[in-house]
């Protein structure tokens, strides 16, 4: 399978799942084979032993897949189909797939990290943020000649609440020099698959996060690590004290 030359294997993303841990998967029969399933490969065509045999029947098989206009994988890219497939296998039975994406067993996994990152940024968290706003954190940073710069945290780990965030992030952009939504590989990927099954008819779209984020950045936390998935657009915050800002973002928390 083709993933161009010159990709880089941490900075390129299929489904959201890292080039580098994606080409260790295609290793793998039993991922292979997990694939296949997902994807509806023959049985018979998946029977070789080989690794290098499985990923061949695959490959073949997504190429039909992809140039049957109008269908789900019509012109998704080879190894974004292989990535989705292995992402569903993981949700078909959790084991070394689901793994593959670094899911988090409860928010406050992805919490710490998170907030460890908007630290070393040398931004200071604002601890007196108002329940019930769309960002979990905001940190901010007073520089002598840079002015103000104020960074929010959109922080989730469960579909619902990321599209909550989703739709109210756009509110808080006046008063945000940049904003993100930080989740992991796996929400972000069960985020495509979710709006691929809400289109008439089913369809993958490799960007439908990247494009409902619009002008907010995307941080994926891997474990302790956190990798900036997309830039946000940023925003100078001018003829604003800080503290101005903070009574803004108060007076729009409900209740």
């Amino acid at each position: 399978m083709k993933f161009g030359l010159f990709a880089d294997p941490d900075r390129t993303r299929y489904s959201y799942l890292r080039l580098r841990r994606l080409r260790e998967a295609i290793k793998d029969a039993a991922t292979l084979d997990a694939a296949g399933r997902q994807l509806a490969v023959p049985p018979e065509d998946m029977a070789a032993p080989s690794p290098r045999a499985k990923l061949g029947a695959l490959e073949r098989h997504i190429d039909r897949l992809r140039a049957t206009a109008g269908a789900l994988w019509s012109d998704v890219p080879a190894p974004e189909v292989l990535a989705a497939a292995i992402f569903g296998a993981g949700l078909a039975a959790p084991g070394p797939c689901r793994d593959l994406f670094a899911p988090a067993a409860h928010e406050r996994d992805v919490v710490k990290p998170a907030l460890t990152w908007l630290a070393t940024g040398g931004l200071t968290r604002l601890e007196d943020l108002p329940r019930g706003l769309p960002v979990d954190a905001v940190g901010y940073h007073k520089g002598a000649l840079s002015g103000v710069r104020v960074v929010g945290l959109a922080i989730r780990n469960d579909l619902d609440r990321l599209d909550a965030a989703l739709e109210g992030l756009p509110s808080l952009a006046r008063y945000l020099s940049a904003m993100y939504v930080v989740c992991t590989p796996a929400l972000a990927a069960a985020y495509l698959s979710a709006r691929a099954a809400a289109t008439a008819p089913p369809r993958w779209n490799p960007r439908a996060l990247e494009q409902k984020l619009g002008g907010a950045g995307l941080l994926l936390v891997e474990g302790d690590a956190v990798a900036e998935a997309k830039l946000p657009k940023p925003r100078v915050v001018d003829g604003k004290v800080l503290e101005d800002i903070v009574s803004a973002l108060r007076a729009r928390a409900p209740g």
